[in-house]
């Protein structure tokens, strides 16, 4: 047989990876240099300004993550703040690991980061916020629900240095007690079980909170009024529907929660907000307001914030003797039966009622602050169908004239469904405004609702410096521009800039050139205008063609700036036969500022 010939070995292909870049017809990457990096470059003092400001976690108005919801339970939650930037170069790592007190704001929801966040906090004052049941995952799902509970007991190691504490119920005096004195064992049982066993049968009973805790902010929270609920001198309390027992038969409704506040003359912050009340206890005491049997004193109390029905909220400020220039603001939700005719709530046609009484506090605690130089910053009238944000508040904030600069705004809003037709809003806010110190001091008038020529008047008469103003409803720039027109005298004879933004079906763009004309006119000066929110319904080419003609007339927009996602209209204005003015939003009000 004849021999065949021996094989060829072809030689290895070089890898790609060892030829040139440039051979290969790629892009060459130059690592940054160091001398040119300006992350490590950046001073300590800068860096520990920026981390100061880093929160743990995004939160809602609630404190809550938006990716804990019920909805979004099973997402992969994102990593805290300070741990990303602890990562993000070797400079920064042993910049964070340095400064404890950037770790000591934790969400005890997950074992590995809040060991970490402790360990890191050196021997700094914790702020720790958790549900003590661990409800973002099913009790009985062990796999998911055991981290959570781990998380739980690990913290409980580290409350003897809690600052701060943040509770979301349900949770009762003995569940408290039980989670600052009983130890890991008997607290990782009523994790697991969900609730502890509350006995009213000793009045006496305290709970002897970690002596480092000054901050409290409780949700769902049951207790009864004999029980002193704390041992250590708090600063800051929030109550989130809590239910404190039911009064005696002489007793105002809110005697068992004015009762609660009296045994802590420390606070300097009070949050109350939609507190629990049995039903049979609404309909026994016809007269919210009964005898003050309790009364609290809160020397050194410096903000106040009240959100309940008003007969009971009045109720409860009228049991309270404050120092003078607390900050307070009262939220009052609706009561009574809805009017499906009329639209409104029974509570609302109540209001009237309950002025002078506002009026008769507002004299006797903030009399002599007011004519020291003190100012109400905000006053709410709300009401709304939907149930989550229904309510009838009115809310009331006012400054300590001792504490410079005064506040540069005052918020009046309404917000309420039976208002869109102009009138009843502007008529329940001019009711108010006596209530408020002289704003002849505002400049700035932001505007949700509709007013007829008398409203306007009354305005310009409280706001005779107004130099800008905002305009959220095409109702509202129609009706301001009808009045100007028909005026004698202009209005805001001070106007110097009009923003429309959010005027959806605003179309009278002839009438506001006329208006810029004259304005600028009778004031010997250009009045300028803007829209920061042009979500105006036209096409492309008819907002070229209006800007143009405004460009023209000589009073191009000082800004036109469109809302994220915002689509041009693909029919002409001029072709659709619809009515443009039936549709409104649904938040309407009014907003002053200075």
């Amino acid at each position: 047989m004849a021999e065949l010939p021996p094989l060829k070995k072809k030689p290895r292909a070089k890898k790609a990876a060892t030829k040139p870049a440039a051979k290969r017809n790629l892009p060459v990457k130059h690592a940054v240099d160091p001398a040119l990096c300006f992350v490590k470059r950046l001073p300590a003092e800068i860096l520990l300004e920026i981390f100061t400001y880093c929160k743990y976690f995004d939160t809602d108005a609630s404190r809550t993550p938006w990716w804990v919801r019920s909805y979004v339970r099973d997402i992969d939650r994102p990593w805290p703040t300070m741990l990303c930037l602890s990562h993000v170069c070797q400079a920064w790592r042993h910049f964070t690991h340095t400064h404890g007190y950037l770790w000591t704001e934790i969400l005890v929801d997950n074992l590995k980061w809040t060991q970490l966040y402790i360990k890191y906090s050196s021997r700094s004052p914790l702020h720790l916020s958790f549900d003590p049941f661990a409800q973002r995952c099913p009790i009985d799902d062990g796999a998911k629900s055991a981290p959570h509970f781990r998380a739980a007991t690990r913290a409980i190691k580290a409350l003897d240095r809690v600052r701060e504490l943040d509770i979301c119920g349900p949770v009762n005096a003995d569940a408290l007690s039980i989670l600052f004195t009983a130890g890991e064992k008997c607290a990782t049982t009523m994790f697991r079980q969900g609730f502890a066993t509350f006995n009213p049968d000793n009045p006496g009973a305290f709970i002897p909170a970690p002596k480092a805790l000054r901050i409290l902010s409780l949700q769902n929270f049951e207790t009864n009024r004999h029980m002193r609920l704390f041992h250590s001198p708090l600063t800051s309390l929030t109550l989130t529907k809590a239910f404190v027992g039911s009064p005696d038969d002489s007793e105002r409704l809110v005697s068992p929660l004015v009762e609660i506040i009296r045994q802590m003359p420390t606070l300097e912050h009070l949050d109350v907000t939609s507190p629990i009340y049995e039903p049979e206890d609404l309909d026994a005491l016809d007269n919210p307001r009964g005898p003050h049997t309790t009364r609290a004193f809160l020397p050194n109390l410096k903000s106040l914030y009240l959100h309940d029905e008003l007969p009971q909220a009045l109720s409860f400020i009228e049991s309270l003797e404050l120092p003078p220039n607390v900050k307070f603001t009262l939220v009052s939700e609706p009561w009574g039966e809805y009017d499906d005719e009329e639209m409104m709530h029974e509570s609302a046609r109540e209001v009237p009622s309950h002025d002078p009484r506002l009026r008769a506090f507002f004299d006797a605690q903030y009399g002599e602050a007011s004519k020291a130089g003190s100012r109400f910053t905000r006053l709410n009238i709300m009401d709304s169908q939907e149930p989550e944000n229904s309510a009838l508040a009115i809310a009331v904030e006012l400054a300590d004239p001792s504490t410079p600069p005064l506040p540069e705004s005052v918020l009046l809003t309404l917000d309420c469904e039976m208002y869109v037709g102009g009138a009843g809003g502007s008529k329940a806010v001019l009711r108010h405004l006596p209530l408020l110190p002289p704003l002849d001091g505002v400049r700035n008038l932001e505007l949700y609702i509709r007013l007829d020529e008398a409203g306007w008047r009354e305005l310009c008469r409280s706001l005779t410096a107004i130099t800008r103003l905002t305009v959220h409803t095409a109702q509202a720039a129609q009706s301001f521009l009808r009045v100007d027109k028909a005026s004698e005298r202009p209005l805001f004879p001070h106007l110097e800039c009009v923003t429309l933004d959010g005027c959806i079906f605003f179309e009278e763009w002839d009438e506001l050139l006329a208006f810029l004309r004259r304005r600028s006119s009778d004031a010997g000066r250009t009045i300028q205008w803007q829209s920061t929110s042009a979500d105006f319904k036209h096409t492309r080419e008819e907002e070229k063609e209006l800007l143009d003609k405004m460009e023209r007339g000589g009073f191009a927009p000082l800004k036109w700036c469109r809302p994220e996602f915002f689509n041009y209209e693909t029919v002409s204005a001029k072709d659709k036969n619809a009515a443009r003015f039936g549709a409104l939003p649904i938040r309407t009000g009014i907003a002053l500022g200075r």
